[in-house]
């Protein structure tokens, strides 16, 4: 079996290839982290799980600005725009990310207490923040490239290795300072996992940089900023959106709800990995297959299957809820188990938000993308401030699901008015009413877990039968993937 797998592995095209082997990588590191929180959760305090997801969100909203959205869907584009001198662009944009670290890293160097205060983080936490908005957009270019060009085999292994070493040296710092009695448990954590992370991306940005050997090209720049300004809005639009509920339960609450509730919200998020790891190899895929009309059909149908296995796997996390929590966290985090329906559905809507988003970016419309996302984020804000207050941390579930609801309808409306327009064509690129009919069976499917939450026997047959169909469609679609040609997905 295993050599007939080798066979099948070795027959398939590049793209199917780089496609299997990232979203393999990615599973693996996301994975990763997710094995070690049943460590954390039982040797640190929810207090300091709190602080560690703090960090984490300030990275995500503030690297937005510190990396002007250049290392997002543009930059793939641009990839495909300037491919006769690839390295010079890439070394080009680099530059630009690189004064905007400096920048930033300058502004707390002057007022180091004052951003202490501001985002409720040790100054040496501040100080890793900064490090990682110089470096980190040398390793997200290196990556995207690696993708975009179907190089799967190094980015893979470093991927893996990395991630390795990362997670052990958090859990044998975390373990030393517990049993040495020391209470800062998140900044150990934290610097112990970013000091392998920040300094595998600065290899990567001295080397873009010895290879572009450009720093400064006006049509690189022009190009590039014309296209991520606009998605700049839109990451800040999306990170409100995503992390905002965290922020807001740390100042209406306390920062022990934000562990319990950001705890479970990354179980709700596992199978967003999934989602992840498909869509940066299939990016690529439709970024050089969507002007041929030939390919259109098999478009359609790639992107319906991928969009099915995932939301299948994201109903098995849901009604496997209660066994996850209880294997990853304490008692403490149960009483939240509830939240990770509504939180699975509106991470799956994120897929099929990042599937109509991707045309947009193909079109330049990019303006398009960062207004629905600041409506949604704005809905998602207001609808936090009022029902938090009034229900607890556990609305915040809720609200960041009615604000992608919001989100995916506005991007998926426009993404087809703006293709039929260009195109001339009747039909969208994607079928949207099975889209659509894949979104209300998901819902309906994902919300009666709350009801079966009590009832073992129910739950594991409904994840057994759900099993059993993603490996009948996997099954097919691997039959696809041996008999595509070369220069397909």
């Amino acid at each position: 079996m295993i050599q007939k797998l080798i066979s099948k592995y070795t027959n398939l095209s590049d793209g199917a290839k780089s496609g299997i082997v990232f979203t393999i990588a990615t599973l693996f590191t996301k994975g990763l982290a997710i094995i070690t929180v049943p460590i954390f959760t039982r040797i640190m305090s929810s207090d300091q799980i709190g602080v560690v997801n703090i960090y984490s969100s300030w990275f995500s909203m503030i690297s937005v600005i510190a990396t002007l959205s250049l290392t997002s869907g543009g930059y793939q584009l641009a990839l495909k725009e300037f491919n006769n001198d690839k390295d010079g662009y890439e070394s080009s944009v680099l530059s630009i990310t690189t004064i905007m670290g400096i920048v930033i890293f300058g502004l707390f160097l002057l007022f180091p207490a004052f951003w202490s205060k501001l985002l409720g983080l040790p100054t040496s936490l501040c100080f890793l923040l900064c490090i990682g908005f110089l470096v980190s957009p040398a390793q997200d270019f290196w990556m995207s490239r690696q993708r975009f060009e179907y190089k799967y085999k190094l980015s893979g292994i470093i991927s893996i290795i990395t991630t390795i070493l990362a997670s052990i040296a958090s859990v044998v710092v975390v373990v030393f300072m517990t049993q040495n009695g020391y209470e800062n448990t998140a900044t150990g954590r934290l610097w112990a996992n970013y000091i392998f992370v920040y300094g595998t991306a600065f290899i990567f940005l001295i080397y873009i940089f010895a290879k572009g050997k450009k720093i400064f090209v006006w049509k690189y720049w022009k190009f590039s900023l014309s296209l991520s300004i606009p998605l700049m809005g839109h990451a800040i639009a999306i990170t409100i959106l995503d992390l905002s509920d965290r922020q807001m339960i740390s100042k209406m609450v306390n920062n022990s709800a934000v562990g319990i509730y950001s705890t479970l919200y990354i179980v709700s998020s596992i199978s967003l990995i999934v989602w992840n790891a498909i869509n940066a190899s299939f990016v690529p895929y439709l970024f050089k297959n969507i002007d041929d009309e030939d390919r259109h059909n098999d478009i359609r149908k790639i992107s319906s299957l991928l969009l099915i296995i995932y939301c299948l796997i994201s109903v098995v996390f849901t009604y496997l809820a209660p066994e996850i929590v209880r294997i990853l966290a304490t008692n403490e985090y149960f009483e939240a188990v509830y939240i990770m329906p509504p939180i699975a559905m509106g991470v799956s809507l994120t897929a099929v938000s990042n599937m109509y988003s991707n045309i947009l970016v193909y079109y330049k419309k990019t303006k398009v993308i960062m207004i629905s996302s600041i409506v949604a984020a704005i809905s998602n804000l207001i609808l936090n401030y009022v029902f938090i207050r009034a229900f607890g941390y556990q609305a915040a579930a809720y609200t960041t699901l009615v604000s992608y609801v919001i989100l995916t309808l506005i991007e998926g409306a426009i993404a087809t008015r703006i293709y039929k327009k260009l195109t001339k064509k009747k039909n969208m690129i994607y079928p949207n009413n099975i889209i659509f009919c894949i979104c209300l069976v998901s819902f309906v499917v994902e919300m009666l877990a709350l009801l079966s939450y009590k009832t073992i026997i129910i739950r594991y047959v409904v994840c057994a039968s759900i099993i059993f169909v993603v490996y009948i469609i996997f099954r097919q679609f691997w039959g696809k993937l041996v008999n595509t040609k070369e220069d397909e997905f």
